[in-house]
């Protein structure tokens, strides 16, 4: 595999990754609240089901924790209703809580270390709440981000390399050419994950 097919396999790679993050917005029906605070009070009909909580605090990334406190729900005894509290963006993540009852009373404060919070009601019918929500003061890299890095390191420093190894190398022993493309494609990707930890592990993604 020379350089022009890895470079080909980054870019395809990158363009996946973004259509991707594109499509997860665009295919989202439920209403988003993308400050880093607030008091949010919810009149729900009977054709809302879902909410996120999406801060936002910059391209890429998420706050490393959001806090969520309900003040009060009501609707849902009356339509035998049950609303759902999740730590991320799909139905089957880590649940946070559920409300089966109605509640004048501020319930616990909950915390997801997902990047954003999903609330929905089993049952598309009314009901109404409000919640106040804030975030830590850490931030991490989105998931989507944080592989399109490590692709980047894993993909383009050795292609960087192996391509500047050919450039320079007269092409007349094409054997030996061939034997210092390899071991500088491995020494480069052994390179690129070593810095890739050492970037990781000072916390650049926080």
């Amino acid at each position: 595999m020379n350089y022009k097919s890895l470079l080909s396999i980054v870019l395809l790679i990158g363009c996946f990754l973004i259509d991707n993050s594109y499509s997860q917005y665009t295919n989202d029906t439920c209403t988003r609240y993308t400050s880093s605070s607030g008091v949010v009070t919810v009149n729900a009909d009977s054709t809302q089901y879902c909410w996120k909580i999406m801060p936002d605090i910059g391209v890429g990334y998420y706050p490393t924790e959001i806090y969520v406190t309900f003040q009060q729900v009501s609707g849902l005894i009356a339509e035998n209703n049950t609303m759902f509290v999740i730590a991320g963006e799909l139905m089957t993540d880590e649940e946070l809580a559920h409300y089966i009852t109605d509640s004048s009373t501020p319930q616990p404060m909950l915390t997801s270390k997902a990047g954003q919070v999903l609330i929905y009601v089993e049952y598309e019918a009314p009901v109404n709440f409000t919640f106040e929500y804030s975030i830590s003061s850490e931030k991490s890299l989105k998931a989507s981000i944080l592989m399109l890095v490590s692709v980047v390191f894993a993909f383009a420093i050795p292609t960087f390399f192996v391509s500047c190894i050919t450039c320079c190398t007269g092409k007349k022993d094409k054997k030996k050419l061939k034997s210092r493309q390899t071991c500088t494609f491995w020494f480069s990707a052994i390179l690129g994950l070593v810095i890739l930890a050492i970037v990781l592990s000072r916390k650049v993604i926080h």
